[in-house]
């Protein structure tokens, strides 16, 4: 079984939007967008691990400007070959990185990375954030939450308490690949005394944070 996530991500490049065809989370994704456009309106922001440009083209509806980074060349092809309603430029990055994007926009936006980043790296991860937008600046997060019978069975927990997925892609290959699953308490405890206002919403199958 491979273990190598950017291979994984990269061989997983063209088949990586199916998992929103899912028809029973075709809900929840409307209602992200719905907050992402309103949150990030007239906002510019840095789009972390933005992947093939699946939310990135949501949000660029309403905002003024999107700086997008992922660490896979082969979904950033994809990313770049849309068409977008506002500017946007992509770099190749990862999350570690972010203390290499530019400054000088009003907010921050990870899409579904919170759960692939290692629990012990994740306090490096949250100072990056806050580092890279101004006081009266916005962090948003959104990711899965777990579902019973729905969400893909945990194969594999080590010594940190990360969890790993059994995944197999279409053309066979099997990856074992890192995905954690936080409560709303273990999410806020990450940011408490440091930001103002904590807001959670939690869908059926996904969850928000909303920093400011």
């Amino acid at each position: 079984m491979h273990t190598d996530i950017i291979q994984y991500y990269k061989d997983r490049a063209e088949e990586y939007e199916k998992v929103y065809l899912k028809e029973e989370r075709q809900e929840g994704i409307a209602q992200i967008t719905r907050y992402l456009q309103e949150w990030f309106l007239g906002k510019s922001l840095i789009e972390v691990a933005c992947g093939t440009g699946f939310w990135t083209e949501r949000i660029a509806q309403t905002a003024t400007h999107i700086y997008g980074f992922d660490i896979n060349p082969a979904v950033l092809d994809i990313a770049r070959s849309k068409t977008y309603a506002s500017p946007v430029a992509f770099e190749v990055l990862s999350y570690e990185d972010l203390p290499k994007a530019p400054f000088g926009y009003d907010a921050l936006y990870g899409g579904f990375i919170w759960s692939h980043i290692p629990r012990e790296k994740l306090p490096a991860f949250v100072d990056s954030c806050l580092r890279k937008v101004p006081e009266s600046g916005m962090l948003v997060f959104t990711d899965n939450t777990w579902v019973a019978g729905n969400s893909t069975p945990i194969y594999h927990t080590d010594q940190h308490g990360n969890t790993y997925q059994r995944r197999t892609l279409e053309n066979g290959e099997d990856y074992l690949v890192l995905k954690n699953y936080f409560s709303r308490e273990e999410l806020e405890a990450f940011w408490k005394n440091r930001i103002q206002k904590i807001e959670y919403i939690e869908l059926d199958y996904f969850w928000l944070l909303k920093l400011t």
